[in-house]
């Protein structure tokens, strides 16, 4: 038996399997004897390698079994070495999860702490931005809200009737309402006869705006009629209540307008 033949019969692996003949076991475990360093480099386990190593005549004792496990070079006999053999790799694999084991358990604990603590972080995130957003959602809903209110408040409406004013623009803004129109339930139109016969000036810049809140509209090149009056017709619905201003001012010949004078409406 060579090295060759234990490798192409695979006589380690039957050896160890108990699968070998007598003779075949005893031509191993002599050629193995003889040859320790073939012996050491063959897959096998230490246990059974430091048995085989053994001369013949030395004692087995250790060994742990009976005469019939040592055949007659002394050795113990195949079927007991693939016992031993596999009790080995029992014990080896055994000692491999032992170790395996305290590794684990040791490093599991901080895995999992950093896991929880991301999660966790995570969580923390996703709360504060569903805060955020519900906190956005609810002060646009309260804008929009507002000025819904606040549109349909001037929603523009046909008027229903017609109020007729005449009035005399005052040379300086004033301080209080010149003309009181009140607050009317329905729209009506406010028809303004404004007495302009003062003054050259035929056409007017009529200029409207809220004393609260600033410019509502401008009206250029408005003239005045035969009896030198401007008539201005102001949708009721088109205004918010508040104070106002109408300024008056007269074009001259090149263009330029010149102040002529003031009314502030009162819506109340």
């Amino acid at each position: 038996m060579d090295r060759t033949y234990i490798e192409s019969q695979h006589i380690v692996q039957r050896y160890l399997s108990g699968d070998l003949s007598v003779r075949e076991a005893r031509e191993f475990e002599k050629y193995c004897t003889e040859h320790p360093d073939v012996l050491n480099s063959l897959p096998i386990p230490a246990r059974v390698k430091a048995k085989m190593a053994r001369k013949p005549g030395e004692a087995v004792s250790d060994f742990g079994g009976d005469s019939s496990d040592v055949d007659a070079l002394g050795m113990p006999s195949h079927t007991a070495l693939a016992a031993a053999g596999m009790d080995a790799d029992d014990d080896d694999d055994d000692d491999d999860v032992d170790d395996d084991k305290p590794s684990r358990w040791q490093s599991s604990p901080d895995g999992a702490r950093r896991w929880v603590m991301m999660l966790g972080f995570a969580l923390l995130l996703a709360v504060g931005g569903l805060v955020a957003v519900l906190m956005t959602t609810s002060a646009t809903e309260k804008d929009l809200k507002a000025q819904l209110r606040a549109a349909k408040a001037i929603q523009l409406r046909p008027p229903g009737n017609v109020q007729t004013f005449r009035v005399t623009p005052v040379p300086n803004q004033p301080g209080s309402p010149t003309i009181n129109v009140g607050n009317p339930e329905s729209a009506m139109l406010i028809d303004l006869y404004v007495n302009v016969s003062e003054g050259s000036y035929n056409t007017f810049l009529v200029t409207i705006d809220d004393v609260a809140r600033g410019r509502v509209m401008q009206i250029r090149r408005v003239a005045r009629d035969s009896n030198k009056e401007l008539r201005l017709g102001l949708n009721s619905s088109a205004f918010g209540i508040g104070d106002y201003d109408i300024k008056l001012e007269g074009y001259t010949w090149r263009g330029d307008t010149v102040p002529v004078g003031w009314i502030r409406l009162g819506l109340k």
